[in-house]
């Protein structure tokens, strides 16, 4: 929203604008708490407020001539109420500040740049959804609550984001890269967290629950302490690690680079991983139910604690390197087989005891396999490794 937009609007609702040439302003807000706005540095503001409850509301902080030093501080004394102030709106457009930290809540923020903002949560006094655009790199923005039904837009670098509650119906958009997300709820109820550069680290303690990850760079380390819903998680470059410390259902890992681990210590279900042409180094789960797992590239180790020898899965499917497989424990060995029209896959059977040389086809492979009138023997394994994956027990 501009600026004049918002002087019209504190203007239709009769807010009392006070400037402050002296950097200080206090009042009672709505529950009865002593507020002190104190700007340091160069500058000064204009605050705009509202009678309502026990003593004002503030609608708008506007700032004048501040400078990358000044620091803007919103002190709340409980003196009855909470502790907490709202402030729906601070308009520094066009200026430079240090810092700015709320003992309570911000709406709206638009500001050239600010190294640091704390605050205890992002969001307006009315429950609408909060704008704050920043037109520079940030160093931090810490909430100590949540982060909810907030729009961010940074045009550049984000070094570090931490939310002390969750992240829930908030978009984040990062022209730049993001070193360091740190969320000590959930992120949640359709969440988007998108960058332009990388993506380092990002720590999700609770759930990643229908939301979205997205970054056009790499993205190093995903942490999620719980379970993954109904969620997608894509990285263009490459994805370095992701650690789910539950399990994933209705969701997807993407990326068209190299996938080097996907780790999730419990069920994986009905979901979707997939790697471009330099593959996937390790994929760990303790099972697999309705699931693909695809690449261009090849799998290095497939590990799976809840299979034993031969054990089957219902519905899941692994691509590697264009070829269709089902997996089986140790080695995943499956001959391409045409029968009636369409391909099929069936299991290798025995294949400890019937390994051996043949010189027709001049490779390696097993010899029982089912429905063997079919087979058609592929490439060779000692020749071919991208077609095959190790599982270990």
């Amino acid at each position: 929203m501009k600026a004049s937009q918002k002087k019209n609007n504190l203007i239709l609702e009769s807010l009392e604008p006070r400037r402050l040439l002296s950097g200080i302003w206090q009042g009672i807000d709505v529950d009865g708490d002593e507020v002190t706005i104190k700007l340091t540095g160069p500058g000064d503001f204009l605050v705009y407020t509202a009678d309502e409850g026990l003593g004002q509301r503030i609608d708008t902080i506007e700032l004048y001539d501040t400078a990358p030093g000044s620091r803007l501080n919103v002190i709340a004394r409980p003196t009855g109420g909470d502790g907490y102030v709202d402030v729906d709106a601070i308009d520094a457009t066009n200026l430079d500040l240090k810092q700015i930290v709320i003992d309570g809540n911000l709406g709206d923020l638009t500001a050239n740049s600010v190294r640091k903002v704390v605050v205890f949560h992002a969001a307006r006094s009315d429950g609408s959804e909060a704008q704050w655009l920043i037109n520079n790199s940030v160093r931090l923005i810490k909430t100590n609550g949540s982060l909810d039904f907030v729009n961010m837009e940074i045009a550049g670098d984000l070094n570090t984001l931490i939310a002390k509650g969750d992240i829930a119906a908030a978009t984040l958009t990062i022209d730049g890269q993001l070193r360091k997300l740190v969320v000590f709820g959930d992120l949640a109820d359709s969440s988007d967290i998108y960058t332009t550069g990388n993506l380092r680290i990002v720590k999700v303690f609770g759930y990643l629950d229908n939301s979205t990850i997205e970054t056009e760079g790499l993205l190093q380390v995903l942490y999620v302490g719980l379970d993954v819903f109904d969620s997608t998680v894509y990285a263009d470059y490459g994805i370095t690690k992701v650690i789910i410390n539950g399990g994933m259902e209705n969701s997807f890992v993407g990326t068209a680079g190299r996938l080097h681990i996907f780790n999730a210590w419990d069920w994986v279900i009905s979901s979707e991983i997939v790697a471009g042409p330099r593959g996937i180094t390790k994929f760990l789960a303790y099972d697999l139910s309705d699931t693909a797992v695809s690449t261009t590239g090849d799998i290095r180790v497939f590990h799976l604690d809840a299979r034993a020898r031969y054990d089957r899965w219902d519905n899941v499917i692994v691509e590697v390197d264009n070829g269709w497989y089902w997996p089986v424990y140790d080695v995943e060995y499956l001959e391409y087989v045409y029968e009636d029209n369409y391909y099929n896959y069936y299991y290798v059977d025995d294949y400890y005891d019937n390994y051996y040389y043949n010189d027709y086809y001049g490779d390696y492979y097993y010899e029982d396999i089912y429905y063997d009138d079919y087979i058609t023997v592929m490439d060779s394994y000692a020749s071919y490794g991208s077609w095959y994956i190790d599982i270990f027990w």
